[in-house]
């Protein structure tokens, strides 16, 4: 359903008066509120390339959203510092009585009547406050004030009653808009943002010569795209060029670029303020990132965040997290989508994401392209044809941008060989290569093994570390410092995406293909390679990896490694396509297609979930922390806990009865060593019943 505006009410409407008197805080006038609201909303003009019928729309929302506080019960709170605490006794809320004028449209009355408080608790709990000769003394009062008219009490819950069961108006894009774009611009005027960022430019991108995908996506493209190259070739600066392609004349379009790990959205952070961008970033453990980063007062820090959260930078680097909240109907969900209005998404390292995870995103991307104008860059090193093609039919995407077959010919770096033991039964050779001096990487598939093969091989090291999922933001961080000094690195999944590191030589269990270009990917790596370095893939444990990985992928990549002697970049789809030539992808996430699909054609305006987590992942504290986290706050205490999968928090939790709630802390606690040098481990420690003790 489609909202209609009468223009010339707008044109009328607009020029309302507010006596200068009236407050619609105890510091701010309401005329200074609105125009706050209307700077905000005429960045936004520019941004989401407004029609000037849409744009007039929301000033006239703008200008009544508040019209509720000029009764004398608002005012003598606002006017009486004495007072402030009393607003939650108001007996009457401003939206019900702002949301009152007569000429107001559909779209516009529940923007109004919704903008801080659900349609629910509107109909069910406030308006039973009060009795209807008070509601229409009150609207009385503020006729007289603007010399409009307004709807009296049964008039406005006749409104209601006729909209409780209309779910159509409720799901109705334009609705949803049009109370994201109020709610956007009233949070920014409250939190004293006055501006947002434009003028995106690429100029200081500062290459000596550029790669062909760099080439084709700063001259040619101005479509969504599909962008496949290996690791290093320079896939982050084409999918900036090719933003600038598509870019407003004013430079103005809000840019997402969404990145699957925290430790690489950091990374990706600091590598575009160092081109001058305007560039912020939202996830979990940002504001401590910026603690460190940023040298100022916390109070500055938070400030600096919640501009972040606003996205008032032109760049947001995000997770995918931020990006599908909308679509499970997080509060406030229609300011996000708002802002995604007229957006460019930037999708690096898709490869990393789950089938759930995928499906949402691709059908969440689907949804915003075909109905708020979007445009699209996915990026990745490795997929396989079958997905290359659902992403392609999914996104209507038609360009696939790779490197040319001169620039692969050159491009060798990685000798295959293949070990048929299991890596803990080779360490005689690898304890031989770092005596050497070698710069080692070892990667296998699971954090037990990494821990226990650390403990084997760091006396033959002088300096030699430990990564994997099991560390805290604050010890991986400390971790990730200066890695490419770091002589010998042992990791798990963890080095396949985000770590710029350059090693000389590998050994890895055997994974799927896909995932062990990526950990190749951090071999050699250096634009042109003067000599080719040796990759030793050893088998693995079968009874351990099941979970993990699925067996038949796994024997088809050992196949189609053992064809292979060095490996040959231009043939890198070949032998993706043969590991995963049984794939049906459609198969595989039709379930989840079916779910996010319901959740986005269930969306409605005013209607919220209130429990929406990171998908598969729990936070909890090592007890060992336990002290440290209480003698801090916020984000430094945030820094001390563990990310583990809802698998592992179940069989704890559960199970194992090795996770305790602390609720003087509000946390989960978790009874398993922990230090920083080899991260969460699976070893117990004791525990006793008191809910308030805790000893190791």
């Amino acid at each position: 359903m489609k909202t209609k505006i009468n223009i010339n009410k707008i044109k009328q409407i607009n020029n309302i008066s507010i006596p200068e008197s009236y407050k619609a805080k105890p510091n701010q006038s309401l005329n200074l509120h609105n125009k706050q609201l209307l700077n905000i909303l005429f960045n936004l003009k520019q941004i989401n390339n407004l029609s000037d019928i849409i744009y007039n729309s929301y000033v006239e929302t703008i200008n009544y959203h508040d019209i509720g506080k000029l009764t004398n019960e608002y005012q003598l709170i606002f006017n009486n510092s004495n007072n402030k605490n009393k607003k939650h006794n108001i007996k009457i809320r401003h939206e019900l009585l702002s949301s009152c004028i007569s000429s107001l449209s559909t779209e516009q009355f529940l923007s109004i009547i919704l903008h801080h408080k659900t349609f629910h608790n509107i109909c069910n709990k406030y308006i039973s406050n009060f009795t209807e000769s008070e509601f229409n003394k009150q609207v009385k009062y503020i006729s007289k004030i603007l010399n409009i008219e307004l709807l009296d009490y049964k008039q406005l819950t006749n409104k209601l009653n006729e909209l409780y069961f209309n779910d159509n108006i409720f799901k109705d894009l334009n609705v949803i808009i049009s109370k994201g774009i109020l709610n956007y611009c009233d949070h920014c005027a409250s939190a004293g943002i006055s501006q947002l960022d434009v003028d995106y430019n690429t100029s200081n991108i500062n290459l000596p010569s550029l790669t062909s995908i760099q080439l084709k996506c700063k001259n040619n493209i101005m479509e969504d795209i599909i962008i496949i190259s290996s690791t290093g070739s320079g896939k982050t600066e084409a999918s900036l060029y090719w933003a600038n392609n598509v870019q407003n004349k004013n430079k103005s379009r809000r840019i997402f670029y969404l990145l699957p790990y925290t430790a690489s959205i950091n990374a990706m952070y600091k590598r575009l303020n160092l081109l001058n961008l305007s560039v912020g970033m939202v996830h979990s453990k940002a504001q401590y990132f910026l603690e460190k980063e940023i040298d100022n007062e916390e109070k500055d820090i938070k400030i600096e965040y919640n501009m972040f959260k606003k996205y008032t930078k032109q760049i947001t680097v995000t997770t995918i997290n931020q990006i599908i909240k909308p679509f499970l109907s997080c509060k406030y969900y229609e300011m996000m989508l708002a802002m995604y209005s007229n957006a460019i998404f930037i999708i690096d390292e898709i490869h990393c994401y789950d089938k759930t995870y995928l499906s949402i995103l691709l059908n969440g991307l689907k949804f915003l392209k075909d109905n708020i104008n979007i445009n699209i860059c996915i990026m990745s090193a490795s997929i396989p044809q079958n997905v290359i093609n659902y992403i392609q039919a999914t996104l209507n995407i038609n360009d696939i941008i790779k490197p040319t077959i001169e620039e692969n010919n050159v491009n060798k770096r990685h000798r295959v060989n293949i070990k048929k033991v299991l890596i803990d039964n080779d360490l005689e050779f690898i304890i031989k290569n770092i005596v050497k001096g070698n710069k080692v990487l070892i990667c296998v598939n699971n954090v037990i093994k990494a821990q226990d093969l650390y403990k084997k091989l760091k006396i033959y090291a002088n300096n030699i570390k430990l990564i994997h999922g099991k560390f805290n933001t604050r010890d991986r961080e400390k971790i990730e410092q200066n890695l490419n000094n770091i002589q010998v690195l042992i990791g798990t999944q963890a080095i396949e995406v985000s770590l710029d590191i350059n090693y000389d030589i590998l050994f890895t269990e055997l994974s799927p293909l896909d995932s062990l270009l990526q950990r190749f990917g951090r071999i050699n790596r250096v634009k042109i390679p003067i000599d080719v370095k040796n990759i030793f893939i050893y088998d693995y444990d079968v009874e351990k990896s099941k979970n993990l990985y699925d067996e038949n992928i796994l024997i088809k990549t050992k196949e189609i490694l053992n064809k292979i002697d060095i490996i040959n970049e231009n043939k890198v789809q070949e032998y993706l396509d043969y590991v995963y030539e049984d794939l049906n992808i459609q198969e595989i996430i039709k379930n989840d297609e079916i779910n996010i699909n319901l959740l986005i054609r269930n969306m409605k305006v005013g209607h919220y979930n209130k429990n929406i987590n990171d998908i598969n992942s729990k936070y909890v504290l090592p007890i060992a922390l336990y002290d440290e986290y209480c003698q801090y706050y916020n984000n430094k205490a945030n820094s001390l806990l563990v990310s583990i999968s809802d698998r592992q928090y179940n069989t704890c939790r559960y199970g194992e009865k090795s996770i305790k709630f602390d609720s003087n802390i509000k946390e989960d606690i978790i009874y398993k060593y922990y230090d920083d040098e080899i991260g969460l481990t699976r070893e117990d420690v004791d525990m006793i019943n008191s809910s308030d003790c805790f000893i190791l």
